[in-house]
């Protein structure tokens, strides 16, 4: 079974990109921006 790379624009856009994944990007950027620690 092959998988889209989350790294194209288009694979970004539909697992982040939908209001029910809203928590799912916060917690991607929080880790990239602030090295895994929560930020409100």
């Amino acid at each position: 079974m092959r998988f889209i790379s989350p790294k194209t624009d288009y694979a970004f856009k539909k697992i982040f990109g939908s209001q029910q994944s809203q928590d799912i990007l916060i917690s991607f950027l929080n880790a990239i921006i602030y090295g895994g620690g929560k930020q409100n």
